[in-house]
């Protein structure tokens, strides 16, 4: 396997100045925050209240920045949720189906994060089908894609393969017809999980080496930690230096493009891969408890913590 092949672009400084800043490329590079000024600026500038969807399309734009900071970093979500609500507002009556479609996906996907919790994937999928309705009367390929995928997502987490797996399909193919890496690598990856649960390794290892590729090439590198890790997961038994070092990328990555929760589930991972040297373990387990702490993430340092305890026997 020539798994590290793939060259990534690691340290390429990716701080742009105010004047040229592209608020895409910031997003896939975890500079949130720097967004976020600049879009809070936007609404401040934007003058007439009257110009309702202009400043609509700004609070999409400010709600996915801190979608982003809840997906990642573990952010609350009342700020997203705000943002929404002010976008809704502002759309009331005005028959504007393509911010009306981002902001259901974004309700959606909030509500999908939720649905870990209190098991309503139903009620996150019904909204990824509405902004799916609306994104393909608009003849929107790449949004379309997005809430296909969603919508497999949801019936991923409740075991309902089949359905999954179908909703997968479509999304990946309409997005790689149109040229949509970010799109087509979410479908990839997600269509690598359900092939390795099939005990279908070698599919797997397929689909997770062309969504590392195509988050690379597409420069989305807020994607490329959490490609690594499902990569590295699969080959960890069979070649454990190899999955070694992709955890350690990851955790680069991760690290630098402020992704905290896959530089924490990277970090566990490579001190579970490195259990039996408890010396080199404990450092990683204990980072990750630490960081896991500090942005609240439960489930991580439940993890990391179990990993001290092993440890510790």
């Amino acid at each position: 396997m020539k798994i590290l092949s793939f060259v990534l672009l690691l340290v390429v400084d990716v701080n742009l100045p105010t004047q040229d800043h592209d608020i895409e490329n910031a997003y896939n590079s975890g500079r949130w925050d720097e967004n976020l000024l600049i879009i809070d600026g936007l609404i401040r500038g934007a003058g007439s209240p009257q110009n309702k969807k202009y400043l609509a399309e700004l609070y999409v734009l400010k709600a996915r920045q801190y979608w982003a900071k809840t997906s990642h970093q573990n952010f609350p979500k009342d700020s997203a949720l705000l943002a929404l609500k002010q976008a809704e507002a502002l759309c009331e009556g005005l028959g504007l189906k393509a911010v009306e479609s981002d902001i259901l996906q974004l309700f959606g996907q909030l509500m999908y994060r939720d649905a870990f919790e209190n098991g309503l994937f139903d009620r996150a999928r019904a909204f990824f089908r509405r902004a799916f309705i609306l994104r393909e009367s608009l003849a929107n390929p790449m949004l379309t894609s997005q809430s296909l995928f969603y919508i497999g997502l949801t019936f991923e987490q409740v075991d309902n393969p089949d359905s999954a797996s179908y909703f997968y399909k479509i999304a990946y193919t309409l997005a790689s017809e149109h040229g949509f890496k970010v799109e087509q690598s979410d479908a990839a990856r997600h269509l690598g999980g359900l092939a390795q649960s099939r005990k279908h390794s070698d599919e797997a290892r397929a689909f997770y080496q062309e969504s590392l590729l195509l988050r690379q090439e597409a420069r989305y590198f807020i994607g490329v930690p959490y490609a690594m890790i499902t990569l590295a997961d699969l080959i960890a038994t069979e070649s454990p230096l190899q999955a070694d070092s992709l955890y350690r990328l990851a955790i680069q990555v991760a690290e630098r493009n402020r992704v905290w929760r896959a530089q924490i589930n990277a970090l566990i991972a490579l001190g579970e891969l490195s259990r039996t040297e408890c010396q080199t373990a404990v450092p990683l387990f204990t980072e990750a408890a630490n960081l896991s702490r500090k942005i609240e993430y439960k489930s991580g340092e439940k993890r990391a913590n179990s990993g001290l305890l092993h440890c510790d026997k």
